[in-house]
């Protein structure tokens, strides 16, 4: 009876070995995985330390749009004092004048020198007005002397 047992334990462990055998490729491949799942978390630290980076240049970029839009707000203020400065010299009719768009809008009337301004009629000095966002007064002396102050003109002129 021993002998039988002792077969039976060897062909247990003959029939163990074999499994071990044919599992070697299998648990080959789990260690491989192990080693590549360390990788995928080390990998995901690295996404995460580029998408922080990401959002550090993301904030410093749109700080450079705000001072961009700042230099370019102060800009278009520039040209405006310069082009006031230009029309505060027309003194004469057929002086040009320079007219100051709103962010590309077509201008209500064409006017282009001072003899046409002081020509205007009081409805078209009130499209003027309206364009520029400018308050209208009762009389059309007044409107004229708010527009040609907007533009530059200087009072005693108009």
């Amino acid at each position: 009876m021993y002998v039988k047992n002792i077969r039976d334990y060897a062909n247990r462990n003959i029939e163990a070995n074999r499994v071990l055998i044919d599992s070697a490729e299998d648990l080959a491949n789990i260690n491989q995985v192990s080693r590549a799942n360390k990788n995928i978390v080390e990998f995901q630290d690295q996404q995460q330390e580029i998408i922080n980076k990401l959002n550090q240049v993301i904030v410093v970029l749109n700080r450079f749009e705000q001072g961009f839009d700042r230099f370019e707000t102060r800009l278009d203020e520039i040209s405006i004092v310069s082009a006031r400065a230009v029309i505060a010299n027309c003194v004469k009719p057929n002086f040009k004048i320079q007219w100051f768009k709103r962010h590309d809008e077509a201008l209500p009337h064409v006017v282009e020198t001072y003899g046409e301004f002081m020509s205007l009629t009081g409805n078209q000095i009130i499209d003027f007005l309206n364009y520029y966002n400018l308050r209208a007064r009762r009389s059309v002396r007044e409107n004229r002397r708010i527009l040609g102050q907007h533009l530059g003109i200087p009072y005693f002129i108009s």
